[in-house]
């Protein structure tokens, strides 16, 4: 079940990413899209739809989130 503390680990984590992107020279916030959790369909291939999503910013092609992440906990 997705709760208060499951959406703050994944926005964290992707705060993380985001911030260690834009420190190499060159990418700005600007050059990263957030995918968020959009769902990805693949034809003939069910869907997927992680966390949180991101990939570089494109003009004019379909966009496909470069990192996906998924988000859990192991109570084993």
């Amino acid at each position: 079940m997705v709760g208060a503390e499951h959406e703050r680990v994944g926005g964290s984590f992707y705060q993380e990413i985001v911030q260690k992107i834009i420190s190499i020279p060159g990418p700005t916030h600007r050059s990263i899209e957030p995918f968020c959790s959009t769902r990805v369909q693949v034809p003939g291939v069910r869907g997927k739809e992680g966390d949180e999503s991101l990939g570089p910013v494109r003009v004019g092609r379909d966009a496909w989130p470069s990192l996906v992440i998924e988000v859990g906990f192991s109570q084993g």
